[in-house]
């Protein structure tokens, strides 16, 4: 099982450090901050992170040249530095206002960062949001709760859904007093984690992981079970076996070693276990047989989910993805220009690349540089219709009129029903004066999706045309691409199935040893008198009263239902670290664990009184 660890770096984090610096340089302005979060631990929060940068356009005579003269990331003009110069001076702003209590004045510096961020076509500032938590998190421990709430808002508004946002408040609700409202606050965050495609899909992962842990657990305590019911026995039949070609007391000594010899292996306990249930199988009954051969499959499988679970999750935190899913998403983060420039360097001719440059661009304000790069897509891909309603929409923006109508023709010839391209049709027909024209591709528009046209037309767009995020919608392809990257020139991959060699050595022993070994065990198993020690150990132990009935399904049950309540209670340190900035802390996983223990353990306990009373 992996060490929780985030596998952002795996094989490639040198590739990752030389790719960042072939792109156009990016400086930072970090603030690093420090306070109590999950009981008395301290945390360290990103505050916020200034991206800049400065490129000038070049003319060329192809687009490949054009493309070839750029950036392999984001090249920032003048328009867009000053943009994100004015973020950083008015969260500047809004943390003098948020000091001097003035909270008025603070929200309304919230709304004009907003405003800001809109003008770059993004919606979130997650690193402004973390910072605004982690000053709520000081001023909550400080005592000053109006403080804290007005600090938790502008977090709710710069990212909304945060989940970092519902842990700080059950902080502060915790410093009022308030541990249920606290309780709450915290299992809302939690679920918040499921509104991110990342964090969804490294829970996923987790609760596999959950799950094959649980039942590995579960099996090893079984066999353990199994072997203290049927050991003995083994090992003086094994004894006898031997008695007649070796000295006294040495075949003794070979029957324990020929028992234990897996131990001294890598991983010795879990090839022991594994052996152990080869040999003690011919004795089992035959639940019990079936529980072992599902413990054989999941230990088999076990393996080969983690290798793929691993390539997934690398591609899942590496920078280009990360950066994809924040452009989809519209969250401006600190990293975000210099992670595309990792993108551009791994990807320089992928088509989908460059096209969602190009919507960068253009969510940026930047269309001369869209426009290159979606004219060097369109050489490429002359069909690829969001390009060309693109490309249509920067001469639309340029009053080219009829240039902006040859692109929209264009793309709908490609694709009959695409509406956004019927209805900039429509508009620039309007705009030359073509009304009959203008009529009939609205109601093209119109028949491809109404609902799109009425709320586009509802919602009253400045500039009357709708632009398209093609690059973007090709996420998948672009993962795709960067998954056989990865491939490429790797050396002595681990396979996934060199783990399982040891195993089937560790089978074909086992068997041999049985086909030697005695007929049966039961005539050197040795009955123990019982006690009322033995009857707690009974109730103590989960499975092992199943056990020595022979009622395997049962004792597995009652293993599992343990193992997975254990598991609720360390929840946090299974499978792959969570990319969170704030601890969730005691959430309902733990208090469903602890209850769940304590109502089973006080089930085997009632039950052990009645039987007792009864007798």
């Amino acid at each position: 099982m992996p060490s929780g660890r985030p596998l952002a770096t795996i094989h490639h984090r040198h590739l990752w450090e030389l790719d960042a610096k072939r792109g156009v340089y990016l400086g930072s302005n970090i603030e690093v901050i420090g306070r109590g979060v999950f009981g008395r631990r301290w945390i360290v929060v990103l505050s916020f992170v200034l991206l800049g940068g400065l490129a000038t356009a070049q003319s060329a005579t192809s687009q490949d040249e054009v493309l070839s003269r750029q950036s392999l990331g984001i090249s920032l003009d003048q328009g867009a530095s000053r943009s994100l110069l004015h973020l950083q001076e008015g969260w500047i702003q809004w943390m003098s206002l948020f000091y001097q209590d003035r909270p008025e004045e603070a929200n309304r510096q919230v709304d004009e960062l907003l405003a800001s961020l809109e003008n770059l076509g993004m919606k979130r500032l997650p690193d402004l949001a973390l910072g605004a938590v982690v000053r709520g998190v000081e001023a909550a421990r400080q005592g000053n709760f109006a403080r804290a709430e007005l600090a938790f808002t502008a977090a709710e508004r710069l990212d909304p859904g945060r989940p970092e946002t519902s842990f700080g408040r059950a902080i502060l609700a915790e410093e009022q007093g308030s541990a249920w409202h606290a309780f709450t606050l915290r299992n809302r965050g939690v679920a918040r984690l499921f509104q991110n495609a990342s964090f969804r899909s490294l829970w996923r992962n987790n609760l596999v992981q959950l799950i094959l842990t649980a039942v590995l657990l579960a099996g090893a305590v079984f066999i353990g079970l199994l072997m203290v019911q049927y050991g003995e026995g083994l090992f003086g039949a094994l004894g006898s076996a031997l008695g007649s070609y070796l000295p006294a007391g040495l075949h003794h000594l070979l029957s324990a070693v020929l028992l234990l010899w897996p131990i001294v292996l890598p991983s010795g306990l879990a090839w022991l276990l594994l052996y152990w249930s080869i040999l003690i199988f011919s004795y089992s009954s035959a639940t019990q047989k079936a529980v072992l051969m599902v413990i054989w499959v999941v230990a088999g499988v076990t393996p080969i989910v983690l290798y793929y679970q691993e390539k997934e999750v690398e591609l899942l935190l590496a920078p280009p993805v990360r950066a994809i899913d924040a452009l989809v998403e519209g969250r401006l983060y600190g990293g975000l220009f210099s992670d595309l420039s990792v993108l551009g360097s791994l990807l320089p001719g992928s088509p989908a690349v460059q096209q969602v440059f190009g919507d960068v661009h253009r969510k940026i304000g930047q269309w001369e540089r869209g426009r290159d790069r979606y004219g060097w897509v369109l050489e490429k891909e002359p069909k690829n219709v969001s390009a060309l309603v693109d490309v249509g929409n920067y001469y639309f923006r340029k009053e080219d009129y009829g240039r902006a109508t040859q692109y929209y023709q264009t793309a709908v010839q490609a694709q009959v029903k695409n509406a956004a391209a019927h209805f900039n049709l429509s508009q620039a027909y309007s705009e030359s004066y073509l009304f009959e024209d203008h009529r009939q591709a609205l109601a093209a528009a119109r028949t491809a999706d109404d609902q799109a046209v009425g709320r586009w037309i509802r919602e009253g767009l400045v500039e009357r045309i709708v632009s398209i995020d093609g690059g973007l919608e090709r996420r998948d392809e672009i993962l795709q691409q960067l998954e056989a990257k990865f491939s490429e020139g790797v050396v002595g991959a681990r396979s996934p199935y060199r783990p399982l060699l040891l195993p089937l050595l560790a089978f074909a022993l086992a068997v041999a040893f049985v086909r030697l070994g005695p007929d049966s065990v039961k005539a050197h198993q040795m009955a123990r008198p019982g006690s009322a020690w033995d009857r707690w150990i009974h109730v103590v132990v989960p499975g092992l009263s199943s056990a020595e009935e022979g009622r395997g399904l049962l004792g597995f049950a009652s293993l599992l239902l343990v193992a997975l309540l254990l598991q609720l209670l360390v929840l946090g340190q299974i499978g792959y670290d969570l990319p969170w900035g704030l601890d969730a802390g005691l959430t309902m996983p733990t208090v469903v664990g602890l209850v769940g223990l304590a109502l089973f353990m006080a089930f085997r306990l009632w039950r052990a009184l009645r039987v007792q009373r009864r007798y």
